[in-house]
C-alpha cells in the first residue's frame, strides 16, 4: 500500500517525537505521540514515550495507564517489552507502590537477557 505524500505514519511522529524528546523539547514530543495515538492507539512505543513526559510532569497515575496500555498488547518476546516494564517500575515508584515497582523492575531484567 502506498502512502500519500505528506500523510506521516504513527512511527514518522515516533520518530520525530523521540528527535525532539531527546534534543529536550518535551513540548514538541508530547503532540507528536498524541497524533502517532491518534492513528494507532495501541502503539507501544508512543505509549510508551508520552507515558516518559508525563512522569516527567507529575502525572504518574496517566503514565501508568498509558503504560500499561502499551504492556497489554505487546507480548513478552517483544523488543520494547523489558523498557515497558522498566517504565512502569518508575510510574510505580513515583505512585509510593514500592514492592510493585521493584517487582516491575525485576521483571524488565528477567525480559532483558
Amino acid at each position: 500500500m502506498k502512502r500519500k505524500p505528506g500523510k506521516p505514519t504513527p512511527d514518522d511522529l515516533v520518530r520525530d517525537g523521540l528527535a525532539r524528546q531527546e534534543a529536550g523539547d518535551l513540548a514538541g514530543a508530547e503532540p507528536r505521540y498524541r497524533q502517532a495515538l491518534a492513528l494507532d492507539a495501541d502503539h507501544p512505543r508512543a505509549l510508551g514515550l508520552l507515558a516518559m513526559i508525563l512522569l516527567e510532569r507529575g502525572a504518574p497515575g496517566e503514565a501508568l495507564a498509558r503504560i500499561t496500555h502499551a504492556l497489554d498488547g505487546t507480548p513478552p518476546a517483544a523488543p520494547e517489552a523489558a523498557w515497558l516494564q522498566l517504565e512502569r517500575g518508575h510510574a510505580l515508584a513515583a505512585l509510593d507502590r514500592d514492592a510493585e515497582a521493584v517487582a516491575a523492575m525485576q521483571a524488565a531484567i528477567a525480559l532483558d537477557r
